[in-house]
């Protein structure tokens, strides 16, 4: 925990593993949802989620997911209990085994906590490596915007996006480019409780 006295600051932290490293920010607040959209387990992918209760009391959480072979509710990742100022990380391919694309819903039940998805790819992976930091949502959203990035050779880049909710949806996905192109904005159906790659 950074508490700050006079004055305003940013706080980000990082993670090394043996060749790479992830830099993430810190939350401004502790919460009780918090969503991750693009988590996997497929081969070669360590996906772990931590969760950490700074308060003197301890908080209850349930895990769920939404993955390609639909919604899951581990009977283990259900009343997790986080005691009271602790880190507690949760190996999901441990419960959600071989999936490529992993949602993960952390609902507190009492208390509050922070989430954060770390993933690591090792050389067992076909197609990624590296080392990945995200801060969890703490609540879905009808918009979202995403930094640019610079297309290269030989490079793939994927938008997911997760549906916690029960009934199906559709999103519109439309990329901005520096120069004009006839690109269209593009309609994605979304299924309940699943995730959508575009």
């Amino acid at each position: 925990v950074v508490e700050v006295f006079g004055g305003g600051s940013i706080v980000e932290h990082e993670i090394e593993g043996e060749s790479d490293f992830a830099v993430g920010p810190c939350a401004r607040e502790a919460g009780r949802d918090w969503y991750f959209a693009a988590g996997t387990t497929e081969r070669g992918a360590e996906d772990n989620v931590a969760l950490f209760n700074p308060f003197p009391d301890d908080a209850i959480v349930d895990l769920t997911f939404a993955t390609d072979a639909g919604f899951i509710a581990p009977a283990d990742l259900q009343a997790v209990v986080v005691p009271r100022r602790t880190r507690l990380t949760v190996p999901v391919g441990n419960f959600v085994r071989r999936q490529a694309q992993v949602a993960l819903h952390a609902h507190v039940q009492t208390g509050r906590i922070v989430a954060e998805q770390s993933l690591t790819f090792t050389a067992e992976n076909e197609t990624r490596r590296g080392l990945t930091l995200s801060l969890g949502a703490p609540s879905p959203s009808a918009s979202w915007s995403l930094p640019g990035v610079v297309p290269e050779d030989g490079a793939s880049h994927a938008v997911l996006v997760a549906n916690f909710d029960s009934s199906a949806t559709e999103v519109e996905i439309t990329p901005r480019f520096d120069e004009p192109t006839s690109t269209r904005p593009r309609a994605v159906p979304v299924g309940g409780r699943s995730v959508a790659v575009v």
